[in-house]
């Protein structure tokens, strides 16, 4: 099971227009809709770019581009192989400027 949250905005008509990208074709999914009024809602934009998840190069991503569960899967990766920075040298010593 797969859950997808996003914010939509009705439009004049009192709709919400709802695209759920899945993994395969012609197959019948399972679809459980709950609608629940988000208050203040900010007003979007054209320049807005919706959350909704798509699939792209076979793999469903976000709104953003970036593949689902992506952060949950990575946060905290290196904890074990910590990353270390090295000596960086002495600083150059130069003029002063006057």
């Amino acid at each position: 099971m797969q859950v997808i949250q996003t914010f939509l905005k009705s439009d004049d008509n009192k709709m919400l227009c709802i695209t759920v990208p899945v993994p395969e074709a012609n197959r019948a999914y399972r679809v459980v809709v709950t609608i629940e009024p988000k208050s203040p809602f900010p007003a979007l934009t054209s320049s807005d770019e919706a959350p909704v998840p798509r699939m792209e190069g076979g793999h469903l991503v976000t709104g953003r581009g970036w593949p689902l569960g992506f952060f949950e899967r990575t946060a905290g990766s290196l904890a074990d192989d910590p990353i270390e920075r090295g000596p960086q040298g002495d600083f150059e010593v130069r003029e002063p400027l006057e």
